[in-house]
């Protein structure tokens, strides 16, 4: 065994420690290894883990915008080509519908021209049928109503004198108003007329049947009257004229001829009576019929 100086414990303690520094760099080497071994990987995933996140939220900020940027926009752009060709057939539908609207004020304006022309040829034909129609009804009732259809009976001789016509009796008997109600209810006049028309005549003829009926009154007065008008003023007899003239002149001279007594006055003052009331009536017919033309002149209402 060899002796152990001072110098060589000085070694082996300085040697020692050189080994034991050797070993704690060396576990401590290792010790780091095991720590880069281990956290290596886990940075390797997450950084991974970091890039898909990245990733996807490069495609989610960025790529799907853009995406769906590209896929409005070419539907946008659908959009406007379809407007724009919505807009051009609307318009050739607005051009159609003015065209359209051209043509049918065109049409309505013919068709009213035409309507115009149709209701002026109406009521020239209602007019020209109105005034046939009314100059047939006052035809009619200046026949009817007025004593031309009744015959007068000629004169008879009677004895040595004239029998005057009776005919102011039946004249004042008979009943003119009533017979133009009865004549223009059953006239085509009454059923042609409008309602504007019909009301006016309407009027107009009862202003003439209450004037023919003063007419009336008037007449039957003075016949009743005429007797002790006539014993006062023997005037306002009628003469005779004509056929009645010359009878009476005849008769007078075949009675100086054969000697025969002349008439009696009172049988020729009845006989100037009968006569006078028949020249009365006379006039008042005359009268009547005046009345009756003048419906006439009528100024309708329609025209």
């Amino acid at each position: 065994m060899r002796h152990r100086t001072p110098i060589n414990d000085r070694n082996d303690r300085r040697l020692n420690r050189s080994k034991l520094s050797k070993s704690n760099a060396s576990a401590k080497f290792i010790s780091s290894d095991s720590l880069w071994d281990k956290w290596l990987p886990r940075l390797s995933h997450l950084s991974q883990f970091g890039l898909f996140l990245f990733t996807v939220g490069t495609i989610y900020f960025t790529v799907i915008p853009l995406y769906q940027k590209a896929l409005l926009e070419e539907a946008i752009a659908k959009k406007e080509i379809e407007l724009k060709e919505t807009t051009a057939a609307l318009v050739k539908k607005e051009e159609a519908l003015l065209r359209a609207q051209v043509d049918l004020d065109a049409k309505v304006v013919a068709l009213e021209a035409a309507k115009k022309s149709l209701i002026r040829a109406e009521v020239k034909t209602y007019t020209q049928t109105r005034g046939y129609e009314l100059s047939a009804f006052l035809r009619r009732a200046g026949f009817e109503c007025t004593g031309l259809s009744r015959r007068p009976a000629p004169p008879q001789l009677s004895g040595s004198s004239i029998k005057p016509r009776e005919r102011y009796e039946e004249t004042l008997k008979f009943d003119t108003p009533e017979c133009l109600k009865t004549v223009y209810a059953a006239s085509r006049l009454n059923s042609l007329l409008q309602v504007q028309d019909r009301e006016h005549f309407g009027r107009e003829l009862e202003a003439t049947l209450s004037l023919l009926q003063q007419m009336k009154s008037k007449v039957v007065s003075e016949t009743q009257n005429l007797v002790n008008s006539a014993r006062l003023d023997p005037s306002v007899l009628t003469p005779a004229t004509g056929y009645s003239a010359q009878a009476e002149a005849f008769i007078a001279r075949a009675r100086a001829l054969t000697g025969a007594p002349s008439e009696d006055q009172d049988k020729k003052f009845d006989s100037a009576i009968a006569r006078t009331k028949n020249a009365l009536s006379d006039e008042y017919e005359s009268a009547i019929r005046l009345q009756i033309q003048k419906l006439q002149e009528i100024v309708w209402l329609i025209n």
